[in-house]
């Protein structure tokens, strides 16, 4: 016996289709063209599901990876930590090791952050500023000044 077919957690069949194939399911039931049908539909919809299902399968991988990544990274957090510990420890009476070690971790969240952003290692180009430019100083704040004095 064939076990049913898995169903998407999100129904991806465009509106139209399944207008259509409920159509087809009723008042065309019996109605068959040369290349289309009730079976065709049908199938076309079962492929569209079957992508949809491996869309899902793929993102839940992903979740799952993230979720990894996301471990490991605080697992290299808490090795740096230790890691700046014992190097405390180790540059205490070096007066040019301990500044250092004391810059270190001193801005907020810079153990915890990723060393660059994309954006400011290069890769990617900072996005270009939209919108006007603001108002000069020397630009007289009521209209018509000049006329108004006149």
């Amino acid at each position: 016996m064939k076990a049913p077919s898995p169903t998407p957690l999100i129904d991806v069949t465009p509106t139209l289709a399944r207008q259509v194939i409920d159509l087809y399911s009723e008042e065309l039931a019996e109605v068959r063209f040369p290349d289309l049908d009730l079976s065709a539909l049908l199938y076309a919809q079962a492929e569209l599901h079957a992508a949809q299902l491996e869309v899902e399968r793929v993102e839940a991988d992903l979740a799952d990876k993230r979720a990894e990544l996301e471990v490991r990274s605080q697992a290299l957090v808490a090795k740096a930590e230790r890691a700046l510990a014992y190097a405390r420890i180790f540059a205490q009476g070096d007066d040019q090791l301990a500044p250092r070690l004391g810059e270190i971790g001193r801005r907020k969240g810079s153990l915890t952050q990723p060393s660059q952003s994309p954006s400011s290692s290069g890769l990617i180009p900072a996005p270009k500023r939209r919108g006007r430019k603001p108002k000069s100083e020397e630009e007289p704040e009521e209209l018509f000044t000049e006329a108004a004095s006149a």
